[in-house]
């Protein structure tokens, strides 16, 4: 479009009325309304200019109509005329502006483009220069499908139309039985709303199941939950994952346009997030779909020129009452509007995994260890600190109503500056286990008894009303999965209002909250491993508080004595660190108070930090000293403890090997008569680690006896929780199983416990990994690769790590895949260097492993290096206890030293015993025929050692003189070769054939089975001959007859090397192969592509036209047929001699190594004894 000369006169533009607006004499020439159509109809095209405009000018629509509505004024249209032109210039001028697709740049510090907040604009898109990036006009068709999917009317309209009623899911779907997964599953796909509702609940529920889902853990224990309910469907496992799938992008969704209202400053009710984004932004699939970067686009274009954020903002509250519905697992409740939610909506907030209290064992609350309840004068529903001290000097911008809310305030503010979760507030403010004296457990009363803490912690739902309230105070931010930040600033505000003297106090009530969360092993089901880091920061800070502050003399001896128990317990979380700073804590917190259970349990823990440091024997706390106690009174649980640290002592030897002193020290311990609850934890511990060590000396039966124990113990003892050494105990018993060759019971027990949905991801990889060896025991080779692979990309322990490399190099070992066997076998050495030093039987067999890669690679310096190290680590493993370390290396060990079979064939005669039944006697024959076969081959390549020929098999003779066996040298079938030929190579593989079978001819040999099956490629790609227990001399009587017969089988060799094609293959009985042979003879046979070219001389030797022909004429013949070809490569040169000497040898090593069969007889003995029960073979003639 051009300037507007027809109205306007010359020179007179849109442009230049916009400059102006105010120009009597530029606006009498134009009317107002013919300028506001023009405007429309330059921005009608782009649609993001369109909402700027609707944005600026909301009347723009209706002054384009033919009546316009008289009350406009022309000063607010010439301003709107201003800022349209503000926006975009480029729009008035004359010539269009030039669409243009931007790449992404390659380089992110070239062509970057970033947003950043704009006094005049808001948020703009700038480069790297700091100028505005001309981008916002010319987006992808993508970004353009996405701006225009808001506003989405049809959805708007739905929702408004049900007066604020919330979606009501399927009647199915809602039902109190089913499990939460079932009924968002059911809800997704069952849904009968109106197609605009549908969407809409479709989103909300895929939302929900991505927020209760962890991302990267297994949706086994979802489908399966599912698959009870839905049983007709076969396609569950794919629906969860889109279902997962499409939540987590419009989790990324809400999360985006959050940082961009944050970034431009625009202002919301909602916080912390626009969850409403998910009820007004229409095309969800297009949302769904669309790239991170054209997400980032639409939503800051959108953002910035519409009211998507205050629509958001508005339908936040709609949104989280859904989301509560559906994480709460019931059905949509009505409400009265959504507008409701608009500023109360935190009030019906909830943590979406701590929806129902923790179910605490009814038992009643006794002092236990003694713990100190510090009273508190409540003074009436507000009072929060010692003394009565009100809180309602509180900061009034963060001074909550309700007097829970208040203590839940102060309390958060003396806890670490972390996330803080409903889960671990509760915890810590409720009865927790413990032991007693006499090693039983019972339930111990919180230290919040009898403060304003106590009915707040220990409820729930009054605990997730005091966040809601905070959060709507803007004290707190509140994320989907139910933990809760302070936000900046609040912390100083509230710590100022508090009385010094209150600061003590809180600080005590902070550390026992962030302490008593921490779940004691064996006493509590396993914690997640997200709720464990979770717990760390407080643990840390608020010790630090009263360390620094207040000093642990400061707390009564049972405090002291739970703290350091605890600290304890929480030192096997991970991270070496940690584990050293929880250990010195809990000895500062004993400093200056002696209790015998309490130092024991420190010595055990100081002693697993020794041996994570490979610093050899320790100094744990000799057995020994508690002799005296064990013969006067001792208390069940001192027991417990001294087994415990027997137990740890057997671990120092263990580790260094002395497997027979850790067995020797582990009878040392007994149960004081009848055991006791914690006498079983150290009786399951003791028979894992003696399992353990009889499967490293060898002794499987004896150890899977003791695996066995634990396991029982583990399933009866329904007071203990056994699950953190769950993953590990059946770990080691697949082992035991593999080393039994019960590779099939090990695959289903580890399948069993995969399926639990409660082991940590580190200890999912590891059962995993232990399939895999079970796995590839079996040659399910795809199966176990496939779990290596899954393993490969999760966090691994490096035990983990170097299972994973193990059976990853021998995957690729057994596939001759080299390169990848040296990669993992070289990781391998990697991760096995990362443990303690030992006798290093695992260490010379990798590197036997990395030898015989070498050797096939031709690598000889670095596999004679390799060997050396290898003469080294046997020497130091001659004497090793521990010979089976790592599960399946027994097996792979033996597969090493014979690895000749990879190499090497051996051909021994069979033999049967010697029966008198004459139905048998047809079995002694063939054990006669198979020495005469023998004799032949013998004859043959004694022939080729005189006259050698490169293509035949190569006869290795590691003993001279030796005749009742053959070692050959292996090739590769070629049935096997075929596929990955080409013609060139083909035509010479029949070239190859032709030469072989005329130096048979011309030394006076009939080959007498030529076939495909007897043809072999070596490394080099040169075909060979072999099988010579058929051979006939041509001084034989029937040396005619065979030399026909070789001439029909070299016809059907040379059609398949050609075509590959074998017309005597796949035939099911001798009638078929009659008949086929038939067709071949009566010169009936086809021929396949390729072989086109020796139709006349496959004829011949097919008809016996060719008997008369010499096979070196057929070979002169075929040699003028075959012109050279470009392209054809010749053979790689014939291996060295040394590389056959170097195969002799091994055959040597072996024949030192192997017995010889006592029954097996020499021919003359076999021919007696035949005799002796009727048969009178005539060797002679089969000769």
């Amino acid at each position: 479009m051009g300037p507007i000369s027809k109205d306007s006169g010359p020179g007179l533009s849109l442009a230049n009325v916009a400059r102006d607006p105010y120009s009597s004499v530029r606006v009498a020439h134009v009317t107002q309304q013919t300028l506001l159509r023009r405007a429309y109809a330059f921005v009608k095209h782009t649609y993001v200019l369109y909402a700027c405009l609707r944005k600026v000018f909301p009347t723009v629509k209706a002054c384009v109509k033919p009546h316009v509505k008289p009350h406009v004024s022309k000063l607010l249209q010439a301003e709107f005329l201003q800022k349209a032109y503000s926006k975009a210039a480029h729009l008035f001028t004359a010539s269009r502006p030039t669409r243009r697709i931007h790449k992404r740049a390659s380089n992110p510090s070239r062509g970057s483009v970033q947003l950043v907040p704009d006094a005049a604009q808001g948020l703009v898109r700038r480069g790297t220069d700091g100028q505005p990036a001309q981008q916002a006009w010319s987006q992808t068709n993508e970004v353009n499908e996405l701006e225009s999917s808001y506003p989405c009317q049809s959805l708007e309209q739905a929702l408004d139309a049900r007066g604020g009623r919330q979606l009501s899911a399927p009647e199915s779907a809602a039902g109190g039985q089913n499990h939460i997964y079932v009924r968002i599953f059911l809800a997704v796909e069952r849904s009968d709303q109106a197609i605009e509702l549908r969407q809409l609940s479709r989103r909300f529920h895929c939302y929900s199941l991505a927020q209760l889902h962890p991302k990267g853990t297994s949706v086994d224990p979802i489908v399966k939950r599912i698959k009870d309910v839905v049983t007709h469907d076969d396609g569950i496992k794919k629906k969860v994952y889109n279902i997962l799938w499409v939540g987590r992008q419009w989790a990324a969704i809400v999360e985006l346009l959050d940082s961009i209202a944050k970034a431009a400053n625009i202002s919301v009710n909602a916080a912390p997030s626009l969850l409403g984004v998910l009820c007004v932004l229409g095309k969800g699939s297009t949302w769904e779909r669309a790239s991170d970067d054209n997400r980032r686009v639409a939503l800051c274009n959108l953002a910035r020129m519409t009211d998507l954020c205050q629509q958001a903002d508005k339908r936040t509250g709609f949104a989280r009452a859904a989301l509560d519905c559906i994480l709460n697992e019931q059905s949509f409740a009505p409400i009265e509007s959504p507008s409701t939610f608009s500023s109360g909506a935190a009030e019906i907030h909830r943590a979406p995994y701590a929806l129902q209290p923790n179910k605490l064992k009814q038992s009643s609350c006794k002092p236990g260890l003694g713990l100190q309840i510090r009273p508190i004068s409540t003074a009436g529903a507000a009072a929060g600190c010692v003394g009565g001290t009100s809180m309602a000097a509180l900061p009034p911008g963060v001074s909550p109503a309700q007097p829970h809310s208040k203590a839940l305030l102060v309390l958060l503010c003396f806890l670490a500056d972390a996330k803080v979760s409903a889960e671990m507030l509760h915890r810590g403010g409720t009865p927790r286990e413990r032991w007693t004296e006499e090693g039983g457990i019972e339930m111990t009363c919180a230290p919040h008894d009898d403060t304003a803490l106590q009915p707040l912690l220990s409820d729930l739902p009054t605990l997730h009303d005091a966040m809601a309230e905070l959060e709507r105070l803007s004290a707190i931010s509140l994320s989907v999965d139910g933990t809760c930040t302070l936000h900046p600033g609040v912390r100083a505000a509230v710590l100022q209002s508090l009385p010094p003297e209150s600061h003590s106090f809180w600080r005590w009530q902070a550390l026992a909250t962030a302490y008593r969360a921490v779940p004691w092993k064996y006493l509590e089901p396993a914690a997640e491993p997200h709720t464990r880091s979770s717990l760390i920061p407080h643990v840390v800070y608020t010790m630090a508080a009263v360390r620094e502050h207040d000093g642990y003399d400061s707390l009564s001896i049972p405090d002291r004595v739970d703290v350091a128990l605890t600290l304890i317990e929480a030192s096997r979380f991970p991270g070496i660190e940690w584990k050293r700073h929880a250990v010195e804590q809990a000895k500062a917190a004993m400093c200056g108070w002696q209790d015998d259970y309490v130092q024991a349990c420190i010595a055990q823990r100081e002693s697993l930090l020794q041996r994570l440091a490979g610093n050899g024997m320790l100094p744990t706390r000799d057995p020994d000293s508690h002799q005296e106690r064990r013969e006067g009174p001792v208390n069940k649980r001192m027991n417990a403890a001294i087994g415990l640290t027997v137990h740890q002592r057997a671990l120092d030897c263990f580790q260094n090997e002395e497997l027979s002193a850790a067995l020797d020290m582990l009878e040392e311990w007994q149960p004081a008569g009848h055991s006791s609850p914690a006498e079983d934890v150290v009786l399951f511990r003791m028979n894992v680690l003696r399992g353990k060590i009889l499967r490293f000396q060898g002794k499987f039966q004896e150890a899977l006896g003791c695996m066995n124990k634990s396991q029982c113990a583990a399933e009866q003892h329904g007071d203990v929780h056994f699950d953190e050494d769950a993953g590990d105990l059946l770990v080691e018993m697949a082992d035991i199983m593999r080393e039994l060759d019960e590779t099939a019971r090990a695959e289903q027990l580890l399948r069993t416990q995969l399926e639990r949905p409660l082991h940590t991801p580190i200890v999912r990889a590891l059962l995993s990994l232990a399939l895999a060896e079970s796995l590839f025991a079996q040659q399910r080779f795809t199966e176990a690769d496939q779990l290596c692979r899954d393993a490969e990309s999760c966090r691994l322990s490096k035990m983990a790590r170097l299972r994973l490399c193990i059976t990853a190099a021998k995957l690729r070992h057994v596939s001759a895949d080299w390169e990848g066997a040296f990669s993992w076998w070289t990781q391998a050495l990697i991760a096995i260097n990362k443990f303690p030093p030992t006798s290093g039987h695992t260490t010379r067999l990798i590197y036997l492993s990395l030898c015989d890669v070498l050797k096939h690679q031709g690598r000889e310096e670095l596999e004679q290096a390799s060997r050396t190290q290898v003469v080294k680590l046997e020497s130091l493993s001659g004497n090793a206890q521990a010979k089976h370390w790592m599960a399946g290396l027994r097996h792979w060990q033996t597969y090493l030293e014979s690895s000749g079979l990879y190499e090497i064939v051996i051909k021994v005669p069979f033999q049967y015993a010697v029966v008198e039944d004459p139905d048998e006697h047809h079995l002694l024959e063939l054990s006669l025929r198979s020495f005469i076969s023998l004799e032949k081959e013998l004859a043959v390549y004694a022939t080729l050692k005189a006259h050698p020929h490169p293509n035949f098999v190569r006869r290795l003779e590691p003993q001279k003189g030796q005749s009742d066996c053959l070692f050959l040298e292996r090739l590769e079938p070629l049935e096997r070769a075929w596929p990955h030929s080409t013609e060139p190579e083909r035509r010479r593989w029949a070239l190859e054939l032709l030469d072989a079978v005329s130096w048979l001819e011309a030394r006076g040999w009939a080959h007498g089975d030529l076939a495909v099956r007897n043809l072999g490629v070596d490394g080099g790609n040169r075909l060979k001959l072999f099988d010579f227990g058929s051979a006939v001399r041509s001084s034989h009587p029937d040396y005619a007859v065979d030399v026909v017969r070789d001439h029909f089988e070299l016809a059907t060799c040379l059609h398949y090397i050609l075509s590959g094609i074998d017309p005597l293959k796949d035939l099911r009985s001798h009638a078929e192969v009659k008949e086929a042979r038939a067709r071949l003879a009566g010169g009936h046979g086809a021929i396949g592509p390729g072989a086109e070219v020796l139709a006349d001389i496959l004829h011949d030797g097919w008809t016996g036209r060719s008997s008369s022909t010499s096979f070196g004429q057929i070979h002169r013949r075929v040699s003028g047929l075959f012109r050279p070809v470009a392209g054809a490569t010749p053979p790689e040169p014939e291996r060295p001699e040394s590389h056959y000497q170097r195969l002799e040898i091994r055959c040597r090593d072996w024949l030192g190594r192997a017995s010889r069969n006592a029954s097996f007889q020499e021919l003359e003995g076999y021919v007696r004894d035949c005799k002796a029960v009727g048969l009178d073979a005539d060797l002679d003639l089969w000769r």
